[in-house]
């Protein structure tokens, strides 16, 4: 959602475009540029974004005061608090409520981002959104990019709703692209369920009456009387139908009762039986019972109607356990790192999750250790000497350089074996064809992390970039582009969070981005093929949520047009600090969900042999430059992305809230058995 909504009459287009840039250049997500959505037909867009919108700053001027849509945006501004008002014309008899306000005067101002009239309303909108600004000077074509960020989705919109009928699978489209991030998510789903409701009637509709053609045409073939069981059955199905369709979300144990009595045939008869059974369970005092509430939460598919309750009941009954936590908290040894972690597998209430994360901060202990990582004891933050490294060994180039870890070469089969679930969009997956890693690498053991980002800030190399409000630190860095990372090529001067790197280590050691080969080779270990799951030995969908970050039952339901897991990973739609899950067998965190992550190759619509290199080296013909791939799927991507095969692509210059990148690097030092 954007930080800031720039009202203006049309005729003031020049001056709002100078107030968008202001504020993108001190890192706000601003929406400017009405002409996306023009005119009366995108009223319930413009208020979509308005209502998500943390500041709405209205350019008052003399044509915008006589602008109904200017007022009415002023207006419902005005209500939601969010109004910034701002003068850049004289104004003398502005419409009540608009004439009591105090507005910033910009009559004057001649365009300088970093003019000294800005200084208040810099402030005020800081004070808005909640949010601290740097102004951070950027290149003409960076800033075009990101004055035109919305473009592409709002072009996507219009041709949807622009559609004589758009149809509920239109809206599901647009929440499986842009998610709940998109700025017209709400309106979207509003529309999609409209849209299934009006289906359903006519569905209901045509059963009638092929009801009554039934008993037509038995009377026009001449039979004495039509079989009344026959039409008794025909009825039966279609009441029992629209019934089942009114109970989806009801939480009334006598209503599925009966349902179970009166539509015995019904092909949704057990899982009536099942719904009836808990909420019965529920009643007789299970509405207690914490573990039986998780059990029902990690199956909402089954009990949709009880995620409401179910959650409220369980934060009430942890609400409840604080005291028993305060006693466990009260045993930890503050200096001992071990006993620290052994707290943390506990899976604490959060507000005590982050007294132990600050206390380990202090400690010195590795900000990144997973606390429910089992096995050898890390080697994380040890030098190591390249030349003796083993297979699936940890090692650091510099103090401030992401841990990575050793893969040696190797064979896989890259790509699917066939269309995942017959999906022709797809087909980018195929064919599924052997690629033999000729060389050892070394890869992130985890996604490259806020702080290693502002440690690149620091030095010069890279631009400070916001968190959404996720938090920073040890989560992974977001709105970084792939110009971002490995530099703009017609600098001047080195950038980059590459260049940054390579400056840290001697001219034999390159740090780049993975291939998609080497990515996808890491990224199928210890996963089961067909269902992208990343644990082999469950591969039911629950499981992900041990294994990743992606859209789980904690997202409201039905709120997007793909499915989500219907296990809970504890983080919601935002990000989570690298290594919260459990690693792959090659000890990789992360490689599926909480960001999708770039790599080095252009995009191509498939692994045709034609220059497909099957080696482990990136392929660079294609769509370079308008097409650079991303893998892994992000924390607010369907179940059904988050498979190590799904393959994605972006503008090598567009940053977003769940775009990231883990870094890899040669290792010509490594020892002959690296190379097996």
């Amino acid at each position: 959602m954007v930080d800031i909504f720039i009202s203006y009459k049309r005729e003031d287009r020049d001056v709002a475009e100078k107030i968008a840039k202001t504020f993108l250049l001190r890192g706000f997500q601003v929406w400017w540029d009405i002409e996306l959505l023009p005119g009366a037909d995108f009223v319930d867009e413009i208020d979509e974004i308005i209502e998500t919108a943390k500041a709405t700053i209205v350019l008052w001027s003399n044509k915008a005061k006589t602008s109904q849509y200017v007022r009415a945006e002023a207006l419902k501004s005005f209500k939601l608090k969010s109004l910034v008002p701002i003068h850049i014309e004289r104004i003398d008899d502005l419409p009540v409520p608009f004439n009591g306000l105090h507005a910033h005067d910009l009559t004057s101002w001649n365009g300088d981002p970093l003019a000294i009239e800005l200084d208040g309303l810099v402030k005020v909108v800081e004070a808005k959104t909640g949010k601290s600004s740097i102004y951070v000077e950027q290149n003409d074509e960076q800033i075009e990019t990101r004055l035109k960020q919305y473009d592409v989705e709002a072009d996507f919109w219009k041709g949807i709703v622009e559609k004589k009928k758009p149809t509920a699978q239109d809206y599901a489209l647009y929440l499986r692209r842009y998610g709940e991030v998109g700025q017209f998510s709400h309106t979207a789903e509003r529309r999609r369920l409209a849209a299934l409701r009006k289906a359903r009637s006519f569905r209901s509709r045509l059963v009638g009456a092929l009801i009554l053609t039934a008993a037509v045409a038995a009377v026009a073939l001449n039979f004495n009387s039509i079989s009344a069981s026959a039409l008794q059955l025909l009825d039966r199905k279609y009441v029992c139908s629209e019934a089942w369709a009114r109970l989806e979300r009801s939480t009334s144990m006598q209503e599925y009762e009966r349902f179970v009595s009166e539509c015995p045939g019904s092909p949704n008869l057990i899982q009536a039986k099942a719904r009836a059974s808990v909420l019965a369970t529920w009643a007789s005092g299970e509405q207690n019972n914490e573990a039986f509430i998780v059990e029902l939460l990690n199956d909402l598919d089954m009990y949709p109607g009880l995620e409401i309750k179910l959650t409220d009941q369980l934060r009430a009954l942890r609400e409840q356990s604080e005291p028993e936590w305060a006693t466990l908290f009260g045993s930890v040894d503050v200096r001992d790192v071990a006993s620290l972690y052994a707290f943390l597998r506990q899976s604490p209430p959060d507000s005590y999750k982050e007294q132990v994360l600050a206390r380990l901060a202090k400690l010195g202990a590795p900000a990144l250790q997973d606390a429910r990582e089992t096995g050898p004891e890390s080697k994380a933050g040890v030098l190591v000497d390249p030349a003796q490294l083993e297979p699936f060994s940890l090692f650091r180039d510099c103090a401030n350089c992401p841990e990575m870890v050793a893969i040696p070469a190797g064979s896989f089969e890259m790509g699917s074996r066939s269309l995942y679930k017959n999906n022709p969009d797809r087909s980018d997956e195929l064919p599924q064809h052997p690629v033999s890693i000729a060389k050892p690498f070394g890869i992130g053991r985890y996604e490259v992390t806020f702080d290693e980002w502002d440690a690149c800030v620091a030095d010069g190399y890279c631009q400070a970039t916001r968190d959404e409000g996720f938090g920073k630190g040890s989560r992974p860095v977001i709105y970084v582009s792939w110009v971002d990372i490995v530099g703009d090529d017609t600098a001047t001067s080195q950038s980059g969070f590459i260049a940054w790197l390579n400056s840290k280590t001697p001219d034999s050691v390159v740090y780049r981005l993975p291939s998609e080969a080497e990515w996808e080779y890491a990224a199928t270990q210890a996963v089961n093929i067909d269902s992208g799951m990343h644990n082999p030995g469950a591969p039911d969908e629950q499981s992900i949520c041990e294994y990743a970050n992606t859209l789980d039952s904690s997202v409201e339901t039905n709120l997007f047009g793909s499915r989500k897991s219907s296990c809970n990973d504890g983080y919601g739609v935002m990000t989570a600090p690298v290594g919260s899950f459990a690693p792959n067998e090659f000890g990789i965190y992360d490689l599926i969900g909480n960001v999708y992550e770039r790599v080095s190759d252009c995009y191509n619509p498939s692994y045709n042999i034609e220059n497909r290199p099957d080696n482990g080296e990136p392929r660079l013909s294609g769509d370079c430059e308008n097409r650079k791939i991303l893998r892994g799927g992000a924390y607010n991507s369907a179940i059904e992305l988050n498979r190590p095969q799904y393959r994605y692509f972006s503008q090598p210059n567009v940053r977003q809230n769940n775009f990231g990148f883990r870094v890899a690097r040669d290792i010509p030092e490594a020892p002959d058995f690296l190379r097996q």
